[in-house]
């Protein structure tokens, strides 16, 4: 099938990442982001013996299944029990470990795409904590460091913020912009869902929430608002994710929405790095699974 041509501005799903820009006066190697106060020395302990793993869910085309980006949860296997629980990026920081836990997850995953070779998908997406929001500057500069020490190129990194965060840090998202990592707005249509940050800031993703996508079928007004929305994006040249997508009706619904790339168990459950390579390999998308991120 030929690839649709892009509106003006328009940010393809495959197209390569544009050369990092480096804000003036930002040092080549900033210092370490500190940790916050409040962490306990038991969870630093925790993330020193690398309890957390990154595991890997797929985000695919609607259209011909193939893998444009993966994203990155966070999994911790406590050595007690050895049972694997999900960690977001909120329960992390109430335990006060958003600090070493994201960089070292952010380090880990990337080492693990550069193993993949040409086999790894082309992005990698991360979700951004609060802590990680309020550290200003900071959260640049750990950007910055963690990519220099890995090598990875920023633009092969889509960074994820909630519409409350992004509402409060609009200068920490130009920022990451301009250090060239790409930006997405997480959850979009969960709560208010403010049009006009779409326009405010320099994103090039937007997630829609697994409300909008279970809603899509259910009635005309419903499909309507999705497709506004996708249209909006488009026009202002931002890709847009459908999350939660689990039936292949819902599949084929929002690809008549003009939405074109997805995620959820439909398209392959978060798999650790092993079984995620395994799926790169075979290009089968893995059978679905009560575990899912959306």
């Amino acid at each position: 099938m030929p690839k649709p041509v892009g509106r003006p501005g328009h940010v393809p799903a495959d197209s390569p990442p544009a050369p990092p820009r480096v804000p003036e006066g930002a040092p080549a190697r900033p210092r370490s982001v500190p940790v916050g106060r409040g962490e306990s020395r038991e969870h630093e302990q925790t993330t020193e013996r690398e309890e957390f793993t990154p595991y890997f869910q797929a985000i695919r085309s609607l259209e011909d299944g193939s893998m444009l980006a993966a994203e990155v949860l966070v999994r911790w296997t406590p050595p007690s029990d050895g049972c694997v629980a999900p960690v977001g990026p909120g329960l992390a920081e109430r335990a006060g470990v958003i600090g070493p836990l994201g960089r070292r997850v952010l380090v880990r995953a990337a080492q693990i795409l550069d193993g993949w070779g040409e086999a790894a998908p082309p992005r990698l997406h991360l979700n951004l904590s609060d802590q990680d929001v309020r550290g200003g500057g900071a959260l640049a500069a750990g950007l910055w460091r963690a990519v220099d020490e890995v090598g990875i190129h920023p633009g092969r990194l889509c960074l994820e913020v909630g519409e409350r965060q992004a509402r409060a840090a609009k200068e920490q998202v130009r920022n990451l912009r301009e250090l060239g990592a790409q930006v997405a707005l997480d959850r979009f249509g969960a709560g208010f869902a403010s049009y006009s940050l779409l326009g405010q800031l320099p994103l090039t993703d937007l997630k829609l929430h697994a409300s909008l996508v279970r809603s899509v079928g259910s009635s005309h007004r419903s499909r309507n608002v999705v497709e506004r929305i996708v249209d909006l994006a488009r026009d202002l040249g931002i890709r847009t994710v459908a999350e939660g997508v689990q039936t292949a009706e819902q599949a084929r619904q929002l690809r008549e929405c003009g939405c074109r790339v997805g995620q959820g168990r439909l398209l392959g459950q978060p798999l650790p790095p092993e079984e995620f390579q395994e799926s790169l390999l075979s290009g089968a998308i893995p059978p679905r699974s009560s575990e899912s991120s959306g």
